[in-house]
């Protein structure tokens, strides 16, 4: 039986040069693969890293999120009349069930391996069932991930390692809080084992790598040996533990991404965040001076934001020392605050739903913004972009860092998205 884990992109793309030079390997698919016993003949297609060429299947897993799901729904109609069982997975399948199950034969909830596990079980019988919902574990356990299905010819793999689900912080514009839980950590250095044979660069894919102190440090501790390199999301509340720090140094990390989100306190404390932009500063020298990059993300779009905030946000991060930034544009996705509030408030720009999903990615206005027309955010958001990582923007930041292995590191990202932005058209 021929069955297909499918990621598509929110557009097509006829180029895509991140295939050519590095490959960001979602650990998601792979995660799924392993759920299937041997027998099955599984293959993975991630547009983003593999592109992505139409083929029917016995069985079509679709990853669906907000911006690619008008796609997604398109291709699974192609494959139902190509007598193709679809099933569809992911955050926006979990937050438009109704929507998701006008387009699939059967849809996937909560735990996303136990269900499939059930459905595999349901295949051997030939009794699929449409929904599979099965109640989130506490105690976390995953497969080893089926890297040998994933096919690439990047010139640097980058492995993602999903060691924890869901956030226990409440930001109001995330739709992954909740429901935290982790995975035993001897399962987690078997995985890293296995991994290194093909990559030693890993991405963890946690919501919040750090959230469980005392978990996430002894964890480290026993990567030490393995001698990785490596990069992970948390919140900035880890640049306060020296400990932390000195760990995470020794055991490889090379990039730590935090979401600072606004350079306004108002904004932060409308965000649900908690620490204030007066302690960054501080906060991130302590990493820099342990040689950790540092990634600060930003959101522009809050109803407290005017035009000043692009040029101020950017000066800001500039004087941070940061060595890479991702600005975007606040998204009210399905499942979040923001969406439920600006539907009843008549803010929504596009509610031509399924078609007008594909406009809701971090890049693109999708609301009427209070204090600026939704040009002007646009523009803006360009603007921060073109500034942050000019040439001599880039020079500034990174030249102080010359003897530092991550200043390297972060270069992957700088030289590309400079260039992106040289030749952007707003």
């Amino acid at each position: 039986m021929h069955i297909g884990l499918l990621n598509l992109e929110r557009k097509r793309t006829k180029k895509n040069y991140r295939r050519i030079f590095v490959a960001g390997m979602e650990v998601k698919l792979p995660y799924i693969a392993a759920v299937f016993p041997e027998k099955f003949d599984i293959e993975i297609q991630d547009e983003f890293v593999t592109g992505f060429s139409y083929k029917p299947y016995d069985i079509a897993i679709i990853s669906v999120y907000t911006n690619n799901a008008s796609r997604s729904y398109d291709l699974a109609t192609k494959l139902r009349k190509d007598k193709t069982h679809v099933v569809m997975i992911g955050k926006h399948v979990e937050a438009m069930p109704e929507e998701a199950m006008q387009y699939a034969d059967t849809i996937v909830l909560g735990e996303l391996e136990k269900g499939l596990e059930k459905l595999v079980k349901d295949l051997e019988s030939n009794t699929i069932k449409k929904v599979y919902n099965e109640k989130i574990n506490k105690n976390l356990s995953i497969k080893q991930p089926r890297w040998d299905l994933y096919k690439t010819n990047a010139l640097i793999e980058i492995a993602g390692v999903g060691t924890s689900r869901g956030c226990p912080r409440l930001c109001n514009f995330c739709n992954s809080s909740g429901d935290y839980r982790k995975r035993e950590i001897e399962e987690v250095i078997t995985e890293l084992i296995k991994t290194k044979e093909r990559t030693s660069i890993i991405a963890f894919k946690d919501p919040n790598f750090g959230v469980d102190r005392e978990h996430y440090k002894e964890l480290m501790t026993k990567i030490i040996p393995l001698k990785l390199n490596w990069g992970a999301q948390t919140d900035i509340s880890v640049f306060n533990d020296e400990e932390f720090l000195d760990i995470a140094k020794d055991a490889g990390c090379l990039l730590l991404e935090v979401g600072l989100e606004s350079i306004s306190k108002s904004v932060r404390g409308n965000y649900n965040k908690m620490f204030i932009p007066d302690q960054y500063s501080k906060l991130i020298k302590n990493a820099h001076k342990k040689g950790i990059a540092v990634r600060g993300n930003f959101m522009f779009g809050s109803d407290n934001d005017d035009i000043n905030i692009f040029d101020n946000t950017v000066k800001f991060a500039q004087d941070l020392g940061l060595e890479l930034t991702r600005f975007s544009i606040l998204v009210p996705v399905p499942g979040t605050q923001y969406f439920t509030q600006f539907q009843k408030e008549g803010r929504l720009l596009y509610t031509n739903f399924p078609q007008d999903w594909k406009h809701y990615n971090n890049g693109q206005v999708t609301f009427t913004p209070k204090n600026m027309t939704p040009r002007e955010l646009q523009q803006g958001y360009y603007h921060a972009w073109k500034k942050f990582y000019s040439p001599t923007s880039i020079i500034k930041r990174l030249a102080p860092k010359f003897m530092n292995k991550s200043m390297y590191f972060t270069l992957l990202e700088n030289v590309p998205s400079c260039v992106i932005n040289m030749f952007r058209k707003n």
